[in-house]
């Protein structure tokens, strides 16, 4: 779905937030001062209902554009499971490592949750490459664990989650390649760190992304961080139908792509 600025009602084109001190700023000003916080996980699969966490980021920063850091925690997570050779082989986290330095799992997932949880309630957006699976696996381990979901923590109505890849398929569904982390760091231009594959430089890396997203495409200067939500949710539904119908007419009628976002289905609402 590429979102013109045409097809963007005239109230949402004009729209203003009213800042904190009462001055009214545009949807794109309010993305340059905006705190945002990068999250990554690796992981033991590609299965966010059934594999395990084993280590995760999150980066803050007071906005897109500030290159420090001003917040950074990380974690490694003993998931109590073997991590299969062709995981390892993506992240190079082998059993042996995390079994004799990772963290019981119910104590860390409980640490990023409520990490995640206390950011955003400052205020922070989340900015996560293909949301709906570190955001899935991370609801999946809490109910593993029988601990709080995150949506039961943050206030997900007012919680934005910016998706380069999600909004990257929005703005530019035409463009032929992959479009992994890599793929897009090199699409836009963002410098290619080293490492990547690794939970804290992939979060600082779509964190770079996001900022030069921003400046690229003209539809933030048109849709605020409190509309950012919606609209994903409407790309990655429409996405999600053409690539099945794609699918579809080469591989049979067995073939279902997950709709929802930036929660898998049955996963609840965010």
């Amino acid at each position: 779905m590429y979102v013109h600025s045409s097809e963007i009602s005239r109230s949402e084109r004009t729209l203003k937030i009213v800042k904190n001190d009462g001055a009214n700023v545009t949807p794109l000003e309010a993305w340059q001062n905006t705190r945002v916080l990068g999250f990554d996980t690796e992981t033991t699969g590609t299965n966010p209902r059934e594999d395990r966490i084993i280590t995760a980021s999150l980066i803050g920063r007071l906005s897109p554009s500030e290159s420090t850091n001003c917040s950074e925690r990380s974690w490694i997570v003993n998931p109590g499971v073997p991590i299969p050779p062709a995981s390892r082989a993506v992240h190079g986290m082998s059993s042996e490592f995390v079994e004799a330095n990772g963290m019981e799992p119910a104590e860390a997932l409980s640490e990023i949750a409520a990490t995640i949880a206390e950011e955003t309630s400052a205020g922070s957006v989340l900015v996560i490459f293909n949301a709906s699976y570190d955001l899935t696996i991370l609801e999946s381990e809490l109910a593993r664990y029988n601990l709080p979901a995150l949506r039961h923590r943050v206030d997900t109505g007012h919680v934005p989650v910016f998706d380069p890849l999600v909004l990257d398929r929005a703005f530019v569904p035409r463009r032929r390649g992959k479009r992994r982390l890599a793929d897009l760091l090199k699409h836009y231009a963002v410098e290619m760190p080293d490492g990547l594959h690794n939970a804290g430089v992939d979060a600082a890396a779509t964190l770079n992304l996001a900022n030069v997203m921003l400046t690229f495409h003209r539809q933030f200067a048109e849709v605020s961080p409190e509309q950012i939500n919606a609209l994903q949710k409407a790309a990655h539904e429409q996405w999600a139908v053409d690539f099945e119908t794609f699918l579809r007419e080469r591989r049979g009628d067995g073939v279902h792509i997950d709709r929802n976002w930036p929660l898998a289905e049955g996963m609840g609402q965010w």
